[in-house]
C-alpha cells in the first residue's frame, strides 16, 4: 500500500562541468548566494578533487574559470612554494623528518576556486594529503606564493 510512497526516488542527473566535474549546489552564508561543490581530474595531477566555489546561482562564472585555468597552468611554481610550509607540518606530526624528495608526498585533494580577477592579490586555497602521515592539510596562497599551512 506504501510502496510508492517509501519508494527510494532516483537523484536526478548532476550537471557534468568541464573544468569542475560534477556539480552540486547549497545555500551560500548570505541570501542569494549558492555554495558549489565539483568532484573532478586536476589536470596537472590527474587525480580526482573536490572543487569548491563560492558564487550565484547560475553555477561557475568567467572569474571562476579564469582563476581555474591559472592555478592549472601555475602548478608547479605554487606547489614549489608550499612543500616547505607541508614539510613544517608533516615533521610537526611525526616528530622527524627524513630527508629526501617531498614533492611526492602531497597529493592535491581539494581547491577552493575564488571569483576574482587573477593577479598578485588573488587569494585561494588547496589542500594536500599525506598518506605518511595520514594527515590533510591546507595552503593558504596568495596568487601563486603559499602563505600558510595547517593541519585540517
Amino acid at each position: 500500500m506504501f510502496e510508492k510512497l517509501f519508494a527510494k526516488k532516483e537523484e536526478p542527473p548532476r550537471p557534468r562541468d568541464p573544468d569542475f566535474g560534477a556539480l552540486v549546489s547549497s545555500p551560500g552564508k548570505f541570501p542569494g548566494q549558492v555554495r558549489w561543490i565539483g568532484i573532478g581530474a586536476f589536470p596537472p595531477t590527474g587525480t580526482e578533487i573536490t572543487y569548491q566555489l563560492g558564487g550565484v546561482p547560475k553555477g561557475p562564472t568567467d572569474g571562476h574559470r579564469a582563476a581555474f585555468h591559472a592555478i592549472v597552468e601555475h602548478y608547479a611554481e605554487f606547489y614549489v612554494t608550499a612543500l616547505p610550509l607541508l614539510a613544517e607540518q608533516l615533521k610537526a606530526n611525526l616528530g622527524t623528518l627524513e630527508p629526501g624528495d617531498l614533492k611526492d608526498l602531497f597529493v592535491p585533494v581539494s581547491l577552493w576556486v575564488p571569483d576574482e580577477e587573477v593577479g598578485p592579490d588573488m587569494e585561494w586555497d588547496m589542500s594536500f594529503r599525506c598518506d605518511a602521515a595520514g594527515k590533510t592539510y591546507s595552503v593558504d596562497f596568495k596568487c601563486w606564493e603559499a602563505v600558510s599551512a595547517e593541519e585540517e
